[in-house]
């Protein structure tokens, strides 16, 4: 394996077996520091505002988890947003440029990520952002959700200080919603969202699929 560095703007996720190692020592070496894992990844930066996602679910295949990302990429191009992240170029192993690159590690095959780095939730925030993500998925308006949640001083806040990017992050989610189906389960909730230093909410997972 040659798991490079990122060149300029590198189910549970796999964990204590050798190749999980083996990606942990080589992100160390290079200068990162684990941030955490999640369903089916793990994320890594230095202090530059870089972050390394790798794609290692637990399990036979990484090929579910990897499928979902390409496929969620290819929605962040064709319908540009705020609310996507921003994917930075690396190289892969053949010296290509390119948001993500694909290396093995014995029969097996992970997928890098290179993408900037981003701020959790507030529990709060988060609990808004299922809500939103619920009346989505029912079908209903923008305009009956902010009534729904406006009956509550603490929403009646949030949506006074987020007013200019909710119609954007709405949209952002309709399209998102548009493409799950049967293989791409939609689910989008308040730890699939996290937000920059602006206050900027980015969507960063949409789905899960499992096979």
């Amino acid at each position: 394996m040659r798991l490079k560095e990122i060149q300029q703007p590198v189910q549970e996720y796999e964990h204590l077996t050798p190749r999980a190692e083996e990606i942990e020592r080589r992100l160390e070496q290079l200068g990162y520091t684990r941030l955490g894992g999640g369903a089916d990844a793990t994320a890594w930066a230095k202090d530059d505002g870089r972050v390394i996602k790798i794609i290692m679910s637990d399990g036979d295949s990484n090929k579910p988890a990897m499928k979902t990302f390409k496929r969620f990429l290819k929605l962040t191009r064709s319908r540009p947003s705020p609310h996507w992240p921003r994917f930075l170029p690396m190289q892969d192993e053949q010296g290509r440029s390119s948001v993500f690159a694909k290396f093995r590690i014995g029969n097996r095959n992970y997928l890098q990520i290179a993408m900037e780095q981003l701020e959790d939730l507030y529990h709060e925030e988060g609990e808004i952002i299922e809500t939103m993500s619920a009346y989505i998925q029912d079908n209903r308006t923008l305009g009956q959700f902010l009534k729904g949640i406006g009956r509550y001083n603490i929403t009646q806040d949030w949506v006074e200080e987020n007013q200019k990017q909710i119609p954007g992050l709405w949209q952002a989610m309709k399209d998102a919603y548009s493409m799950a189906n049967w293989d791409y389960e939609w689910d989008l909730h308040g730890g699939n969202v996290m937000k920059r230093a602006d206050g900027t909410y980015v969507i960063t997972d949409p789905w899960i699929r499992w096979s």
